[in-house]
């Protein structure tokens, strides 16, 4: 298990206080918004209580070491290389506008180079991180989660540069998400243009957000979540019967320029990122009173 960057205290089953701590600790860095602060909190039980059988199977926050500020992301801590014309070269760590701690992945659109390998999109970068986590052998579900942000002014409607999570198993996409150009947070199954939309929501551009995308591998179903909250559960596509998660994937796609519209004019950053299994709903009930208190505790002191 690898658990570079940021790290928890061990939460020993039964103690209150110390899975308050964890929970606080997550809210304490959580770029969340106060009204998600319930969310939050659950979540943070959700993918992260030691009290359950959950395991932390990829976290990053980009923080040197192993990072190192200028170099490309491709290639270091176990990021999977990736064809030119995907744009291993964009993704570059910086030290500027970490949503926490001192660095985050930045792709600015400007750094992109054209391929037809992608039409109809002119630009792709897709960064990839391989954990071949088996949920047929373990628990079933996992969380992949990132802070994100979109930099630019909003542009006219449509998705022409878009910041991405994305799962993937060993049958093909287990649901993308992006904050998009247009304002909008969009939820697809399938990759890029290929996707249908599943959903289609409002959200703001140069601002740290919170994507999840949490992938069941006993119903063959996955789930968006978006500061918190959450939307919709989803099934997997038609003959998609793996238990494999292939990876997680940062991917960001420009479309044509046209006028106004140049992906010039937009960057994607990116902060921690993280792939971890979460309990059952069973393991997890014994924890919500836990939460409950510790939510109640922080209206209090609010």
């Amino acid at each position: 298990m690898m658990t570079r960057g940021r790290r928890y205290p061990p939460v020993r089953r039964g103690r209150r206080g110390a899975t308050c701590s964890i929970i606080n600790l997550f809210m304490k860095h959580s770029v969340f918004p106060p009204a998600a602060a319930g969310s939050a909190c659950l979540l943070a039980l959700f993918a992260l209580a030691g009290a359950a059988p959950a395991a932390e199977l990829y976290y990053t926050g980009f923080e040197n070491p192993p990072f190192v500020a200028g170099g490309q992301l491709p290639g270091q801590d176990g990021w999977a290389a990736i064809p030119p014309f995907l744009n291993p070269g964009a993704a570059v760590i910086t030290d500027a506008a970490a949503a926490t701690g001192a660095q985050s992945l930045l792709v600015r659109g400007s750094d992109m180079t054209a391929a037809p390998e992608v039409d109809p999109y002119a630009v792709v970068g897709s960064y990839r991180r391989p954990v071949n986590y088996d949920a047929g052998a373990g628990l079933s579900t996992v969380l992949i989660t990132s802070d994100v942000m979109l930099e630019g002014a909003p542009l006219g409607t449509g998705d022409f540069f878009t910041a991405n999570i994305a799962a993937r198993s060993a049958d093909g996409a287990v649901g993308e998400l992006s904050i998009s150009s247009d304002g909008r947070v969009y939820g697809f199954t399938g990759t890029g243009a290929d996707g249908l939309t599943l959903i289609n929501e409002p959200i703001s551009l140069n601002e740290w957000h919170n994507l999840g995308i949490s992938v069941d591998f006993a119903a063959n179903t996955y789930s968006f979540l978006v500061d918190g909250t959450g939307y919709g559960t989803f099934p997997f596509e038609a003959g998609f019967t793996s238990d494999v998660l292939l990876r997680g994937s940062l991917v960001v796609y420009g479309r044509p320029d046209a006028g106004a519209y140049s992906k010039d004019n937009f960057t994607a950053r990116y902060d921690n990122f993280s792939i971890a299994t979460v309990p059952e709903p069973g393991s997890l009930s014994c924890l919500l009173p836990a939460a409950a208190a510790c939510l109640l505790k922080r209206r209090r002191r609010g």
